[in-house]
């Protein structure tokens, strides 16, 4: 979704060239979009921010409320921290910096459909600054509450994380608890942070 008709044009051909990709719609504006994600919401969807009708702030009210069955990708000029922030609270599930169209676009789109958190990498530098604690409570992680954060930070849910982990729901949840204590981190936007500074996003 695009308020600009050459921008759709590069990227429908950018992702038609991927014969596992398909297009189903492509929309100028909030207001022609919602109805559409109400009654079909797309697997994946990459939205422009900001847009004719739609603010960052707008866009994450929406995504938490409506937009739920897919798999939300926003593609902005923003290199800002603190949209990051928003967006990741709102349950955005990719963070794509326009000025790296085309050559992440569609690792974004793999990387989010197989259920993980994508972050741009042209900002993994200024999270880790901002997200780094002291070498100390990072090394006094076990190995388990590393692999349970590093899970976290990909985006998947408790239950997802005891099946791949074969533990149960509550000794998964007691290891993020103690991961985040650890390393200070209060909430999931500073959980794909400090794992986006890491490179814990860049497998698909």
């Amino acid at each position: 979704m695009d308020d600009h008709p050459l921008a759709l044009v590069g990227l429908r051909a950018l992702i038609e060239a991927n014969p596992d990709l398909e297009i189903v719609a492509e929309m100028t504006d909030i207001e022609s979009a919602l109805p559409f994600f109400k009654s079909a919401p797309p697997l994946v969807a990459v939205i422009d921010v900001p847009m004719p009708g739609l603010t960052v702030a707008g866009f994450a009210r929406h995504c938490s409320e409506l937009w739920q069955k897919s798999k939300v990708i926003v593609a902005t000029a923003r290199d800002d921290t603190d949209v990051l922030d928003e967006l990741l609270q709102s349950g955005a599930h990719g963070y794509l910096l326009k000025r790296s169209i085309p050559t992440e676009l569609i690792r974004a789109i793999r990387i989010v459909t197989a259920g993980n958190v994508y972050v741009d990498p042209a900002i993994g530098s200024r999270l880790l600054v901002r997200t780094s604690p002291d070498a100390a409570a990072s090394t006094a992680l076990s190995e388990r509450e590393r692999v349970v954060l590093k899970l976290v930070a990909r985006g998947f849910s408790s239950k997802e994380m005891a099946a791949e982990l074969g533990l149960s729901i509550k000794t998964v949840q007691t290891y993020k608890v103690r991961a985040m204590k650890k390393l200070d981190l209060r909430t999931r936007a500073a959980i794909v942070r400090y794992g986006a500074a890491r490179g814990w996003m860049d497998e698909i």
